[in-house]
């Protein structure tokens, strides 16, 4: 089973938020007072202002893991082993690729 990003989980989320939202946004319903939908309106607003924030620093948190990955490759010095060192280039840029998508 495919594990499902952070980022796709909060866009799901924000989706179903949407579609939820829908029937208050639209609602006829005389069983329902206007003070009621208000409530679950507010409720949805303040939730969807909640995953744009976790979107925005889940962005943030990528885009540090590569700026570090890529000022560490271009700065890799070591004073070990040859081989060592091909060992850790070639996995920081594998890692840097990883995260670039």
């Amino acid at each position: 089973m495919k594990r499902i990003s952070s980022l796709e989980k909060l866009e799901k989320i924000s989706s179903l938020s949407y579609v939820q939202s829908t029937p208050y946004k639209f609602s006829k319903n005389k069983n329902m007072s206007q003070k009621h939908i208000d409530g679950a309106l507010a409720v949805f607003d303040w939730f969807d202002n909640l995953v744009f924030e976790a979107m925005k620093e889940e962005k943030s948190i990528i885009e540090t893991l590569e700026l570090t990955l890529k000022n560490k490759r271009m700065n890799i010095k070591t004073d070990l082993d040859e081989e060592y060192e091909k060992g850790v280039k070639e996995v920081l840029e594998l890692l840097y690729n990883d995260i670039r998508g």
